[in-house]
């Protein structure tokens, strides 16, 4: 049987760092089966005003979007197919991080 994975990944963006965590979990388990997690590494900060998360498709596009107001976190939730790939793009202002996956 196929377990659940997670990635995170500690991101310096803003003035404090981030925590970027992505869980695939399989398709037979539960839908969806992809969930995008952004949020301050210090869990009593919030992310800055305007901060955005975008789930971007294989062309590129932006299929999903979220925006900060003064929250905890941002968490986006989705489905995908093995072999499918996406990007998470987090940004703020003029600053961009864009990190690629592989389902």
């Amino acid at each position: 049987m196929l377990k659940p994975i997670k990635q995170n990944r500690l991101l310096h963006l803003f003035e404090q760092p981030i925590q970027l965590m992505v869980h695939f979990k399989p398709a037979q388990m539960s839908q969806p089966n992809i969930s995008v997690e952004v949020a301050p590494k210090a869990s009593d900060e919030v992310l800055p005003e305007d901060a955005r998360i975008e789930i971007l498709d294989a062309k590129g596009k932006v299929v999903m979007l979220a925006v900060a107001c003064g929250t905890q976190k941002l968490t986006l939730e989705f489905s995908g197919e093995k072999g499918e790939r996406f990007a998470v793009r987090i940004s703020f202002h003029s600053r961009l991080l864009l990190q690629s996956f592989t389902i």
